[in-house]
């Protein structure tokens, strides 16, 4: 089950983030390192500066894409990848965190005093969600690898993920829903109402700052509240643009999720597998997977590499 070439190619050419997003589910969980590799050291070439840009052509930074990019790394040597190459990657990934840290910040977003990243008003609280829980993973993930290392900047990204933890659980975790509930839908008429299906990032980062039992109650409210029909490609989410749509790349989060959360992984196991079903004749294709659908069709630009990527992973990985 390879990665659809034209599907790369096409993302490839539209940015860097989508190739470090989808390092993990296209080659990773294959133990295709070689082809990891090739990605890995083009955007570690391409993130000389000390932080990902957007594209070849577009030298502006991205944070996202250079978050995904810390993950990609840590997944390659979690996994057992070529260890010269991982510990560059680190150094990469310590430098990266370091200009998210620093005054200027990266692209407009800084980290407050709580350790939470400061998203400018004009970005939605979904990618506020977003960029949060990739920060909090990366910095969790390379303090421990820094650790490994006997490298001593481990010490102080472990500090900062602990603020982190603290300040997050407090201002967006809500007892009254049992999931993520940003602070500004609080006192609000829509508080309650589709809950925004990127927390389930929560539950398959690497490290997450919630605990397991917390994320186990987000995946099955978001499962109770968002899985739509029988048979549906996706989960619903209300896209900006689109309305609502089932999206592909969350119900196979909500797979993953489900079992990285459960205490009885063989239980959690039959039941994502059936909440993959949908979808693996997407990962088998070879045609590539869309971002969202309705009524079995695909909607929006086409096929999309990270979706794709993590659909197939998912499969890969729970089957």
């Amino acid at each position: 089950m390879g990665l659809p070439t034209a599907v790369g190619s096409m993302q490839m050419q539209k940015g860097y983030r989508a190739v470090a997003a989808s390092i993990p589910g296209a080659y990773l969980v294959k133990k295709n390192f070689a082809g990891a590799s090739h990605s890995l050291q083009n955007l570690l070439q391409a993130s000389a500066s000390g932080i990902l840009p957007i594209s070849q052509d577009d030298s502006r930074a991205d944070a996202e894409g250079s978050l995904w990019f810390i993950r990609a790394a840590h997944l390659f040597a979690a996994a057992g990848g070529d260890q010269e190459l991982a510990m560059k990657l680190l150094e990469n990934s310590k430098r990266m965190l370091l200009e998210f840290i620093s005054e200027k910040g990266v692209a407009g977003i800084t980290m407050d005093h709580g350790g939470l990243l400061m998203v400018p008003p004009t970005r939605s609280s979904a990618e506020t969600l977003r960029l949060n829980a990739l920060w909090y993973s990366a910095l969790q993930s390379t303090a421990d690898d820094l650790k490994k290392a006997n490298d001593p900047g481990g010490d102080h990204f472990d500090r900062l993920a602990g603020r982190f933890r603290r300040t997050f659980i407090k201002s967006y975790w809500c007892e009254g829903h049992n999931r993520i509930c940003p602070p500004h839908v609080r006192d609000s008429s829509s508080h309650g109402d589709l809950p925004d299906a990127d927390q389930l990032l929560l539950t398959i980062l690497p490290s997450s700052p919630i605990p397991r039992t917390k994320q186990n109650q987000l995946v099955k409210v978001i499962y109770d509240r968002a899985n739509g029909e029988e048979g549906a490609m996706g989960i619903l989410v209300n896209h900006p643009v689109l309305g609502i749509v089932e999206s592909a790349i969350h119900r196979a989060w909500m797979a993953v999720g489900l079992v990285n959360s459960s205490e009885n992984r063989t239980a959690a196991l039959t039941d994502a597998r059936a909440i993959l079903r949908p979808l693996i004749s997407l990962a088998t294709a070879g045609q590539g997977v869309w971002e969202y659908y309705r009524n079995g069709e695909g909607v929006g630009e086409g096929p999309d590499l990270l979706t794709t990527a993590e659909v197939m992973g998912a499969v890969e990985a729970l089957s």
